[in-house]
């Protein structure tokens, strides 16, 4: 039945769009132009309802045939193949007497159907990480078919590449087909950063690191999934592409300072050297880490504070690549400048011993926020403290998207 429904969708998806692009080309007649709207909504209505079920049946934790299943419908769907040939962002318009194309700037732009075509590319991208190899193989031949792209070129992708392969190229080609679209910006910063922080219950998740699990814990029900691949693509796609508005950046980039500065204020309130109770004068007390290689050698503590800084990352070197790499973000004026803010979580991180690859997390984003000069100059001021670049040792040209390398 999952699998019949995307037949289903393929062969009333055009019907939806026409009704869609009716809508949006208003007449004189009020009645007619209401009709249409309320005939457009319906069929955003039916596309967002098709991928919400194949999204529901493709959940790691739905038994294997069910996910195959949901990645047949997708695929059969048509849905994938309903990228705008332009970006997301941008609307197109022809000249009446050259019939030249021409591009602007439109955030209320994308695809004709809207969300339910990132909803379902969403959906592809998770399926490319599938546990089951079969699951993999049928969304790989979707994201890398004619019906898709087209004639293959640089937007297509190659049929021969792996699934891995097909996830990195199909999702950068994605990237550029919904840039600057409002609902594939606010995925792209999710998937990058993750949730908000919470320092509070950060900290609590990692003083429970030492507890022995229990017998009965749930284990992942994907164990082929890599949790941060996703999340460096995203990072690799804000960071190299035209993907999200320079006013967006500015905004995002104090809402990942403050994860960054979240996850540090767990980690400072633990440490893996002093006992219960026993803290320096003024701070409140810490709980000693229980893990081998201190807190972010584990998951628990890693993966925020990773995502994090990765998230920091991002922003800073797409917000460097269009000329604002240093301002005050909105709101973020009480808190100073992106370099100060980021001097003062470096001293901060100084003190609570980041483990290699959480080091280089954040020594990465360290130089995306305040530049390898100031970094010098501040080595300068602070004569004998630890170089954290060269106690890197053997990670030290570990990149901030180190899956993709």
């Amino acid at each position: 039945a999952v699998a019949c429904l995307g037949r289903l969708a393929a062969v009333r998806v055009n019907s939806w769009e026409r009704s869609v692009v009716t809508a949006a080309n208003k007449t004189k007649n009020p009645a007619r132009d209401a009709a249409n709207a309320t005939a457009a909504n319906a069929a955003v209505r039916r596309a967002s309802t098709l991928v919400g079920l194949i999204a529901a049946g493709s959940s790691p934790e739905r038994p294997e045939d069910v996910r195959r299943a949901s990645a047949t419908a997708l695929a059969a769907s048509a849905l994938l193949s309903r990228l705008p040939p332009a970006p997301g962002g941008q609307s197109r318009t022809k000249d009446p007497e050259t019939n030249e194309v021409k591009f602007h700037d439109d955030p209320s732009a994308g695809p004709a159907l809207g969300e339910p075509v990132l909803r379902a590319w969403i959906v592809a991208f998770e399926l490319l990480e599938d546990e089951d190899e079969d699951v993999r193989a049928v969304v790989a031949s979707a994201v890398t078919s004619r019906r898709v792209w087209g004639k293959l070129g640089k937007s297509g992708v190659s049929r021969d590449a792996s699934t891995e392969e097909c996830l990195r190229v199909a999702f950068a080609a994605v990237a550029t087909r919904l840039a600057r679209w409002p609902p594939y910006e606010r995925y792209l910063l999710l998937t990058c950063r993750g949730p908000p922080v919470d320092a509070d219950r950060l900290r609590q998740s990692i003083e429970d690191v030492g507890v022995v699990r229990r017998l009965f814990d749930r284990e992942a029900d994907n164990h082929h999934a890599e949790s941060l691949l996703l999340a460096q693509l995203a990072a690799r796609a804000i960071a190299r592409t035209d993907a999200v508005r320079v006013s967006v950046l500015e905004a995002e980039l104090a809402k990942a300072l403050d994860g960054v500065e979240a996850a540090t204020a767990a980690l400072a309130g633990v440490s893996g050297e002093s006992s219960p109770g026993e803290s320096p004068p003024g701070e409140s007390p810490r709980t000693p880490i229980r893990w081998e290689g201190g807190a972010t050698n584990h998951e628990v503590a890693f993966g925020p504070f990773c995502r994090a800084a990765l998230g920091a990352w991002a922003l800073a070197t797409a917000l460097t690549a269009s000329g604002c790499h240093e301002s005050h973000t909105p709101g973020s004026e009480k808190k100073g400048k992106v370099s100060d803010r980021a001097r003062s979580l470096d001293e901060t991180l100084r003190t609570v011993g980041l483990a290699p690859m959480a080091n280089r997390a954040w020594v990465n984003a360290r130089r995306a926020l305040i530049g390898p000069k100031d970094w010098r100059v501040l080595e300068d001021e602070t004569p004998g403290s630890k170089d954290l670049e060269k106690a890197g040792g053997a990670y030290a040209r570990v990149g901030p998207c180190f899956l993709l390398e």
